[in-house]
């Protein structure tokens, strides 16, 4: 967010929804490059100054509609207390899934925040399965950087697979899903068994 402001008045969270809305509309419309900040508060009714308020620029703004866009179709499914298993990785894979298809590849967008968006999908499913691994093991069980190795290599093959998608991809979402956290499990289950104990232990708690 920009300057200081009271995020938790309903003013100004409806001049934030609003400047948001207006940007996605533009996106629909124009390049990213070429949307300045001026056509952004032009289509959303206010002024520079109520922009740089909210927002430090374009690419905070961005920011802001991809991340919050991910964050509220994940935490109306899954819960960062619940623990990593076969079932949670599979809703949140589909749900990636879904998002990146509706929300990255309908915009077709350039080169440049190719890597934005991907970046920052990567962080929110981080975000989860470091908590889900934390839930699942007690710290002092494992080592903290091998949960977030796992966690990293988790959210960058989810991420990955999903931005291969596109809405005449030939496998069904549940049934590409299915394929990833297989492997996905698979994988984490040596890689868990190697400082936490037998794998026989580890499948168990991720089935």
């Amino acid at each position: 967010m920009g300057k200081s402001v009271n995020s938790n008045d309903p003013r100004v969270k409806r001049t934030r929804k609003l400047i948001q809305e207006a940007f996605a509309a533009l996106l629909m419309e124009k390049r990213f490059q070429a949307i300045s900040v001026q056509d952004i508060t032009d289509r959303a009714t206010v002024n520079r100054a109520t922009f740089y308020t909210h927002f430090i620029d374009k690419y905070d703004l961005l920011d802001s509609l991809m991340r919050e866009e991910l964050q509220k179709r994940l935490a109306a499914q899954l819960s960062l207390t619940a623990t990593l298993t076969a079932a949670n990785l599979k809703t949140l894979t589909c749900l990636v899934f879904d998002y990146l298809i509706h929300s990255y590849c309908q915009l077709n967008p350039e080169r440049e925040i190719k890597e934005w968006f991907s970046s920052t999908v990567r962080d929110e499913l981080q975000t989860y399965v470091l908590s889900w691994l934390h839930h699942t093991h007690q710290t002092s069980e494992i080592q903290l950087l091998h949960l977030e190795t796992i966690a990293t290599m988790i959210s960058w093959a989810i991420c990955g697979a999903g931005l291969q998608r596109d809405s005449k991809y030939p496998i069904p979402i549940d049934k590409h899903a299915d394929q990833v956290v297989a492997l996905l499990l698979e994988g984490v289950a040596q890689m868990l068994s190697s400082v936490d104990g037998p794998a026989s232990k580890i499948n168990h708690v991720l089935g």
